[in-house]
C-alpha cells in the first residue's frame, strides 16, 4: 500500500527518517490525501481498511492538525496484522513523496515528525543529551516553529535534534549568543523558550562553551524563560502553571513525605490546586503569582513590524529581574488597581526577592477573588522566568531534594514513568476540574532516562488492556 502525501521536505533530505516525510506537512486537507493500493487482494483489502479508518479520523477530528490525525491512522494500521509492524514488510505502509515548494526550513526542523504524538519517546540511547531530553508535549497545542541559536533569526539543521520530538537543553556554560532557543506557537500564545539545566550534558561540537556558567553562585539547578505575545486577551487570573499527568501516580513515597512536600509547595503557592489521587493527577497554581519574574514590555521595533505569528526574540540571554514598581514593565500597579488598593506599594527600595513576594501576594489575591478585570494585552511582550533548586537531574535518576531528614526522593516510579512538564495553560472558567478544562499556552515534557522503563511498562500494560477489550 502507498500513501501519497504532499510534503515540504526536499526529496534528498529524507535519509534521516523516511517516516518524517509522512508527518512533515502541518496541514493537509482530506482531498490532498490519496491512499492507493498496490499488490494482491490481501494488500488491497488492507489498504481499504486503513483508508476507511483514516477518513473516519479526519472527519471525527475536524480542525486538528492532519499530522496528528495521520499519527492516529498509523497507530490504527498497526492493528491490522502482526507483519505490518515490520517497516520492510511488503504489507507495511510505504511512503511516496510529492514535494511541495520548500518551506525554507531544514528537514530536522519541520513539525510534526513521526514521534511527535507518540506517548513513548525514542529510546534514551538516541537522545543526544542523555540522560535528559525535552520535547513538546504530545496532545498539547504546542507547535514548534524552529530551533536556533539565541543571537540568530535563522533556523539551522542541528544533527540529532528534531523540532517535533527532541529539543536542545542548555547547560548554562554557553558562550554569548550560543544558547539554544525554541520558537513555538499555541492557540493563545506565540513565543520563544530558553531552558537551562545545570546537569545537562553539553553539545560539544554543536555550540561554543565558556568556563563561567549561568549557575555560578546560584543555588538553583533549573531555569526556563519564555518571552512572547498573547494571541487572546483573556484574564490573568485564568492562566495557570504547574504539573499534570495523564495516568494515575505510581508507587508513592510514604504518606508523611508526600504530605511534607505538599505543605512545602502550599507555603510557596497558597492558591495551589492539588488533585493527587485521581486518574489524571495535577498540581496547578496561578501563572503570574508563581513565576519568579514577570515583565510586561512594549514590543521591540522588529516584532512591532512582524505579524504576531512571526514573533521571534533575540535577547533571551540578557539578565532579567523583577522590575521596580515605577518601571513600566511592572505588572504590580495594575494588579493592585484591579483589587481596588488606593495606596499602591512602592517597591523601589525593596530587594529583588521582596519585590517578587509583593507581586506574588497581590496576584494570589487576584486568583482567590477570581478578579477578571485584568487581562493580558496582545500588543505587549510578556516575560516569564522560572527557576528552582528542588529537582535533581543527575545520572542516578530524577529526584526531588527534600533536605533533612528526608533527603532525595526518586520520582521515576512515583510518576509511573511520566515526564515532568514545563507548562502553562488557560484554565477555562466554570469548567469541571479535568485536563479538558486547560488550553495550553505552552507545554514541554522533561524526560530522564530513569523514567523510560516505567513508562514503557505502563504503556505496554495499557496496550494489552485495550487489546483484551
Amino acid at each position: 500500500m502507498k500513501v501519497n502525501i504532499p510534503t515540504q521536505l526536499p526529496l534528498e533530505d529524507c535519509s534521516n527518517c523516511l517516516k518524517k516525510a509522512y508527518f512533515a506537512t502541518p496541514f493537509v486537507d482530506d482531498d490532498e490525501i490519496n491512499a492507493g493500493m498496490d499488490g494482491d487482494e490481501e494488500s488491497e483489502e488492507m489498504a481499504a481498511i486503513v483508508e476507511e479508518k483514516l477518513m473516519l479520523l479526519l472527519e471525527k477530528d475536524e480542525g486538528l492538525d492532519a499530522a496528528k490525525v495521520l499519527a492516529k491512522a498509523r497507530r490504527a494500521s498497526f492493528e491490522l496484522s502482526a507483519s505490518s509492524r515490520n517497516l520492510s514488510a511488503p504489507s507495511r505502509l510505504s511512503i511516496q513523496m510529492e514535494p511541495n515548494p520548500s518551506s525554507g526550513l531544514p528537514a530536522n526542523h519541520l513539525y510534526a515528525c513521526s514521534s511527535t504524538f507518540s506517548a513513548l519517546p525514542s529510546h534514551p540511547s538516541e537522545w543526544p543529551q542523555a540522560p535528559l531530553m525535552i520535547r513538546p508535549s504530545p496532545n498539547s497545542s504546542t507547535k514548534i516553529r524552529g530551533i536556533r541559536k539565541s543571537a540568530s533569526l535563522e533556523y539551522q539543521d542541528f544533527p540529532d535534534f528534531c523540532a517535533g520530538s527532541i529539543l536542545p537543553i542548555n547547560s548554562g556554560r554557553e558562550a554569548p549568543g550560543e544558547s539554544w532557543v525554541v520558537d513555538f506557537e499555541s492557540n493563545h500564545f506565540v513565543g520563544t523558550m530558553l531552558m537551562r539545566i545545570k546537569q545537562a550534558p553539553e553539545n560539544l561540537g554543536k555550540t561554543e562553551y565558556q568556563k563561567p556558567s549561568y549557575f555560578d553562585g546560584k543555588k538553583r539547578k533549573f531555569q526556563a524563560i519564555v518571552k512572547g505575545r498573547f494571541k487572546t486577551p483573556f484574564p490573568m487570573c485564568e492562566a495557570v502553571t504547574g504539573q499534570m499527568f495523564e495516568r494515575p501516580a505510581g508507587k508513592l513515597p510514604a504518606r508523611w513525605i508526600v504530605s511534607s512536600f505538599i505543605k512545602l509547595v502550599l507555603a510557596l503557592a497558597p492558591q495551589l490546586e492539588v488533585q493527587l489521587e485521581i486518574d489524571s493527577p495535577r498540581f496547578l497554581a496561578p501563572l503570574v503569582a508563581t513565576a519568579q519574574t514577570v515583565q510586561e514590555n512594549q514590543l521591540s521595533p522588529e516584532n512591532e513590524a512582524r505579524e504576531i505569528r512571526e514573533y521571534m526574540c533575540t535577547n533571551m540571554e540578557e539578565p532579567i529581574e523583577e522590575p521596580l514598581s515605577t518601571d513600566r514593565s511592572c505588572v504590580l500597579p495594575a494588579g493592585q488597581k484591579a483589587l481596588g488598593i488606593s495606596s499602591p506599594t512602592n517597591t523601589t527600595k525593596m530587594s529583588v526577592a521582596n519585590r517578587m513576594k509583593t507581586r506574588k501576594r497581590i496576584f494570589n489575591k487576584i486568583m482567590a477573588k477570581k478578579e477578571a478585570s485584568l487581562h493580558f494585552q496582545t500588543s505587549k511582550e510578556y516575560t516569564f522566568e522560572f527557576y528552582q533548586h528542588l529537582l535533581d537531574f543527575g545520572e542516578e535518576g530524577l529526584a526531588l531534594v527534600m533536605g533533612r531528614p528526608i533527603g532525595k526522593v526518586g520520582l521515576s516510579e512515583a510518576t509511573d514513568g511520566q515526564p515532568l512538564k514545563f507548562m502553562s495553560a488557560h484554565k477555562l472558567p466554570g469548567s469541571p476540574d479535568s485536563s479538558g478544562d486547560l488550553d495550553f499556552l505552552w507545554s514541554f515534557d522533561i524526560w530522564h532516562a530513569s523514567l523510560f522503563p516505567y513508562a514503557e511498562m505502563a504503556l505496554s500494560d495499557d496496550d494489552e488492556f485495550e487489546d483484551s477489550n
